[in-house]
């Protein structure tokens, strides 16, 4: 699970570090709100540098996007300062519970 299509939110927060995200994150994330997209931009991304313009530089990017259905819009959550490998875990632990916990599953 690496990412999901890059929704953009109509509401932005940007966060200094992806601790603060993971806490804003866990902190939002209820029967109500929900993830639903993630998005990496970094070194790993297949088109990592591609499109550039001479003397541009890259932004590394991650987005958590959530549904916020009693707002009736999305938000999104953006960091440059993150370690892939270690937001990939968080993923990899925290949308699957989220989604357990939704859905009434067993993990």
């Amino acid at each position: 699970m690496s990412e999901m299509y890059p929704m953009d939110g109509e509401y932005l927060t940007e966060r200094e570090s992806f601790a603060s995200l993971r806490e804003a994150a866990e902190n939002a994330s209820d029967v109500l709100n929900y993830p639903i997209s993630w998005f990496f931009h970094d070194e790993t991304s297949e088109d990592w540098g591609k499109y550039l313009e001479p003397g541009e530089v890259d932004k590394r990017e991650f987005s958590l996007t959530f549904l916020m259905p009693r707002k009736s819009r999305t938000w999104a959550i953006v960091t440059g300062d993150f370690d892939h490998d270690e937001v990939q875990e968080w993923l990899d632990t925290f949308i699957k519970g989220e989604v357990l916990k939704w859905y009434g599953w067993n993990g």
